[in-house]
């Protein structure tokens, strides 16, 4: 035996690692890498700021609609909740006010905050879909510029569009349900063309919550996926029995008067008198200036030609929604083509 192999180091029993077995080093936190692996998180810490800011500049407070489902968020913790008077039953906003009540005071801001943020988020997901029509984020890197720079310029109009509706900024300042349950139905429609379904659901539940006007969409949606996606018919089921219980349900166990809803409604000074069929298409012509309305012709005339269904199925949304609006004026409730319904007050100062 050699001297050399008497005097050799032990064999170690552990296995060399390779260094590309090694772990991958802690990669620094910077900001830029924050917004790039969050998108989400980053649009709504931004939303949430403007909102703060909004709120503080504007010094605005909550219209006599709101302040109602304040009251009914109040009365909810402490078990006695009473639908009886003005606002009309709504079950939507009594998810957020009942939570937040419990915060005593600071109820108003959360809920003030709550709505700003979720109604100004309606831009960033019209902005969404305009990219996603247009070629989506893979256009971008087209080198042709008028294809590369189309998403950026249909988003930015899409969501001008949103905010610029009559009056938006409104009913957003005096912390209104109406441009929340818009943000919702534009999210939900984002997610469907993502494939999501279950948030597709998920955000059609609570416009549902907030309107009526929602409810044959839901149910179009809802039929499709009962036998498209088999794996969600337990939500769909429950989504049903939760519309059926906080619309009809609540009111039942409050009130004993499951059409509380309607019967308040009725009395709205808004409901249309006369001429309802032509006033209900006129207070919706209201909701956007005429470049809008140029551009939405021109696009569906060019959906037509390029058979765009997408983009025809969202018109024909739209056109459907009119005539439901129709349908209630006829039925003697206010027909509300108009992203508000504030009746009392307004965005400077509480109804006195």
């Amino acid at each position: 035996m050699s001297e050399s192999t008497l005097e050799a180091p032990p064999v170690s029993s552990v296995r060399e690692t390779h260094d590309d077995q090694r772990a991958p080093e802690a990669v620094p936190w910077t900001l830029r890498g924050f917004v790039r692996r969050h998108p989400g998180w980053t649009t709504t810490i931004i939303l949430v700021a403007i909102s703060l800011a909004l709120i503080a500049w504007a010094g605005t407070r909550p219209s006599f609609d709101a302040y109602g489902w304040l009251v009914w968020g109040y009365q909810t913790i402490h078990g006695s909740l009473d639908l009886g008077g003005a606002p009309s039953w709504k079950p939507m906003p009594l998810l957020f006010t009942a939570p937040f009540a419990v915060f005593g005071h600071y109820q108003l801001w959360l809920w003030m905050v709550t709505s700003v943020t979720v109604s100004l988020a309606g831009a960033v997901f019209a902005g969404r879909i305009a990219v996603r029509l247009t070629g989506g984020t893979a256009a971008m890197t087209d080198p042709h510029p008028i294809r590369r720079y189309a998403p950026v310029a249909a988003a930015i109009f899409a969501g001008a569009a949103v905010l610029g509706i009559e009056d938006y900024m409104h009913y957003i300042l005096s912390v209104q349900t109406d441009p929340m349950l818009t943000t919702f139905c534009l999210a939900g429609i984002d997610m469907f063309l993502l494939g999501r379904y279950r948030w597709t659901l998920l955000l059609g539940l609570l416009g549902a919550l907030g309107r009526p006007e929602v409810w044959p969409f839901l149910g179009i949606f809802m039929i499709w996926a009962w036998f498209k996606v088999p794996k969600l018919r337990w939500m769909l089921v429950a989504a049903v029995a939760a519309i059926a219980f906080m619309w009809f349900g609540i009111p039942t166990i409050t009130n004993g008067r499951p059409n509380i809803s309607g019967e308040l409604a009725k009395l709205s000074p808004r409901v249309l008198k006369h001429n309802r069929l032509g006033g209900t298409i006129g207070r919706f012509g209201e909701l956007e200036y005429l470049p809008i309305w140029i551009a939405t012709a021109v696009t569906i005339v060019a959906a037509i030609a390029r058979r765009n269904l997408i983009v025809l199925a969202m018109a024909s949304g739209a056109v459907v929604w009119v005539i439901v609006e129709i349908a209630f004026a006829f039925h003697g409730w206010p027909a509300r083509c108009s992203p508000g319904e504030s009746r009392f007050g307004s965005p400077a100062a509480p109804p006195g």
